[in-house]
């Protein structure tokens, strides 16, 4: 598999800085924390943290995107690195995704069903 290392540094360095801009310091590390060990019981904070991340995550790899079409134009009149500025466009893309909904999206959708049979059972002890 070919990674571009360079896409990679620049999605996960960009979304981290976003979600800590949004979120305090020890709610990201509560993230990483319950993305090591995925079961449990997920609080609101910690569903809204990882919502924050998976979107991050995305505008991220589409701002990689941006960078790497410009790249790409710049070096119009060097037909040999067109394929970098293209590469590193695309693969921006691709690990944004990718991590945003192989690793983070678990925890979004565990969050989303623990509060709703929470609702659910709330619900339920009312009537």
């Amino acid at each position: 598999m070919y990674i571009r290392f360079s896409a990679l540094f620049f999605v996960l360095t960009l979304s981290l800085g976003i979600l800590i801009s949004v979120h305090p310091v020890g709610a990201v590390l509560r993230l990483f924390v319950a993305l090591i060990r995925l079961p449990g019981n997920p609080d609101a904070e910690n569903t809204k943290t990882a919502e924050t991340a998976k979107t991050s995550l995305v505008v991220a790899g589409w701002t990689g995107v941006l960078i790497g079409i410009i790249d790409f134009l710049g070096q119009l009149g060097d037909f040999s690195q067109i394929g970098y500025g293209l590469a590193v466009a695309l693969y921006s893309a691709l690990y944004g995704h990718l991590i945003a909904y192989l690793f983070v999206y678990p925890l979004v959708r565990q969050g989303e069903i623990a509060a709703k049979a929470s609702a659910q059972g709330q619900s339920l002890q009312q009537h």
